[in-house]
């Protein structure tokens, strides 16, 4: 949908997101994956507690790589699009695209911290065999980001065409439903679930 504004705008998007919080959320994939290790060892012995220790430490490894993310992204938003612009292109387009991806990098920001913390229990979910779960939070945030994109982004149904901001508020907020799914139906069930538990 932002691939039908203008070329700077699909480029700011494309360079903040494919580029810089692509490599946010291999960071994220790594962090959950070495704690993640441990979990299926501590589900087959019935040890509860050792999960719960896993789970601790990914929502803490998690939520520093957030917090390290929103620091960098930033102070240093400027420079790290700016890497990629250089080139044989044409520069005034330079110029345009900068402000673009600034402004979907910070509105991206406010979804770091849900994004992280649904991987710390989506990963679990999976670990302990519940993958069903985490996959259809993914299929609902998808459909959340598909519909709010339309309306945020073109400004439907009496909302305000935001554009960029439009495209990045609809991503920050299915990831708010994606975090409210995985983690929701975690608590929620705790018999299936009795690492949540203290």
């Amino acid at each position: 949908m932002v691939g039908q504004l203008s070329t700077a705008e699909i480029s700011g998007v494309t360079i903040a997101n494919n580029n810089l919080l692509f490599i946010f959320n291999i960071c994220l994939f790594g962090g959950a994956a070495g704690a993640g290790i441990f979990t299926p060892q501590f589900r087959g012995s019935d040890n509860n507690e050792g999960i719960r220790y896993t789970v601790r430490f990914k929502i803490l490894i998690c939520t520093l790589l957030a917090v390290v993310a929103a620091g960098v992204f930033l102070l240093w938003s400027d420079p790290l699009i700016g890497l990629h612009l250089k080139g044989d292109g044409n520069p005034h387009l330079a110029d345009d695209t900068l402000p673009y991806g600034r402004e979907y990098l910070f509105m991206m920001l406010w979804g770091l911290l849900p994004f992280a913390i649904t991987n710390a229990y989506a990963s679990t979910l999976r670990e302990c065999g519940h993958p069903t779960v985490p996959m259809l939070a993914g299929l609902a945030a998808t459909g959340a980001n598909l519909v709010l994109n339309y309306l945020l982004i073109f400004g439907k149904l009496g909302l305000p065409a935001m554009g960029v901001r439009g495209a990045a508020l609809a991503t920050v907020i299915s990831r708010y439903v994606e975090l409210a799914i995985v983690a929701g139906w975690a608590h929620l069930n705790p018999k299936k679930n009795p690492f949540v538990q203290g």
